[in-house]
């Protein structure tokens, strides 16, 4: 996988959705598997200081929280891969017990700026399926 952090501009956020295995040379643009989501400018979480994202300017803010959903190969499991995660700046946050292979981490600083940032350093770590950011949107009511 290339090094994401020379493709991140800092008005747009890379999330990969359905395990990617390569993102777009440039944004903004998309490929399958990916979701470009721009910075909303001058839009901040209810905090003041969590920047918000949208496909565009009418769709839905989408905050992150700080979490990384990392799924490995079935046949290892999540809490094994504590020191791998402290290596490339995260700390595990939650083990799924209903998928031992999986689970959510956080960047070692609590930021989730650091978190989107850095979480394309969790895809190279061996054996590793799926990485995705957690993301929160307004709920919306049919």
């Amino acid at each position: 996988m290339p090094d994401q952090s020379s493709q991140r501009c800092r008005d747009f956020a890379k999330i990969p959705v359905m395990g990617a295995d390569e993102f777009p040379d440039n944004l903004p643009q998309s490929l399958p598997g990916t979701v470009v989501l721009r910075r909303m400018p001058g839009e901040f979480a209810p905090d003041g200081v969590t920047p918000m994202y949208a496909l565009s300017d009418g769709a839905p803010r989408a905050v992150p929280t700080g979490r990384v959903l990392v799924r490995f190969e079935e046949s290892m499991r999540f809490e094994d891969q504590a020191a791998s995660f402290i290596s490339e700046g995260f700390t595990v946050d939650q083990p799924l017990s209903y998928a031992p292979h999986a689970g959510w981490v956080r960047a070692l600083s609590g930021s989730a700026a650091d978190a989107l940032r850095n979480f394309d350093r969790l895809a190279r770590l061996s054996g590793v399926r799926h990485v995705e950011p957690q993301l929160l949107y307004e709920r919306a009511f049919r």
